[in-house]
């Protein structure tokens, strides 16, 4: 298994990422860093168009228009990068899904806005798209 992808099959370390976002949702936790969010938003870019396999450390740099070293320092490792990434997704997702539920007046509207909701963003997110396409096998 590749190295980068190892941290995602794993449910216990899905599961903690998974809350973990919750978590930062939640509390509303913001990072202010403004390299470290143009390196992840160039990561979300880059894995949505070639997969996470075909992407290296390097094409992220490139591409968020820092040096290798730059993305380094604040990602130790491709593991740790696209830790972060698929956390910053599952962060997206769990803001949507706080003010969607806050609408619902039951459990039931509650049950149905939660299914809608994880619906529409698994269908309209691009990392999600792109994987499909270029890592079928990954998103499988």
């Amino acid at each position: 298994m590749e190295p980068a992808l190892s941290g995602l099959k794993a449910a216990s370390d899905a599961e903690s990422l998974i809350e973990r976002a919750y978590i930062d949702a939640v509390e509303q936790v913001d990072d202010k860093d403004e390299t470290r969010a143009r390196v992840l938003d160039a990561a979300y870019e880059q894995f949505s168009r070639f997969g996470i396999q075909r992407s290296t450390m390097e094409d992220v740099a490139r591409r968020a228009g820092v040096s290798r070293i730059t993305v380094y320092r604040r990602f130790a490792t491709k593991d740790a990068l696209v830790e972060q990434v698929v956390r910053r997704e599952f962060r997206r997702y769990f803001d949507q899904f706080l003010v969607e539920i806050q609408q619902a007046e039951t459990v039931a509207d509650r049950v149905v806005l939660g299914f809608v909701s994880s619906l529409r963003a698994i269908r309209g997110n691009p990392l999600i798209g792109g994987l499909m396409a270029a890592e079928p096998d990954l998103v499988v």
